[in-house]
């Protein structure tokens, strides 16, 4: 968004894991959009990443704390264990860490369980069936 407007970046990035990181210029990125006709395919990124936004502020802390972990767990091609405090989890989702420990303790162990510094999805099934459960 920011090379859109001509602004600086919105975020930071943080990785879960080791990764390669790429930097490229402004220039050459309006370029390979331009060359590759991704105008379209990023607005739909930029729409879809609004909608995420908007419904981890939406919803009790337990259905905001499963939405956001099965999103981790999808992302990271089904790992389940994820070096993250409740801080940062809080963090994530607007809430606070008090909030976050009373929500994690009402998904339960059997969902979810936490270590220190290390958030364990104990059932993927788990979680889906809590947000079903929680209904529109």
């Amino acid at each position: 968004m920011a090379l859109q407007y001509g602004g600086e970046r919105l975020a930071d990035v943080r990785t879960m894991s080791r990764c390669r990181v790429v930097w490229i210029s402004a220039g050459d990125f309006h370029h390979l959009v331009k060359q590759h006709d991704l105008a379209y395919s990023l607005a739909v990124v930029a729409s879809s990443r609004l909608r995420e936004q908007t419904e981890m502020y939406d919803g009790a802390i337990h259905q905001r704390l499963a939405m956001a972990l099965l999103r981790l767990v999808d992302i990271s091609e089904g790992v389940c264990s994820f070096s993250l405090t409740r801080e940062e989890l809080a963090q994530h989702i607007g809430a606070g860490r008090n909030s976050v420990t009373k929500g994690l303790r009402a998904l339960g162990p059997d969902k979810v369980r936490v270590e220190k510094g290390r958030i364990i999805v104990s059932s993927v099934e788990g979680l889906k069936r809590a947000l079903a459960d929680a209904g529109p």
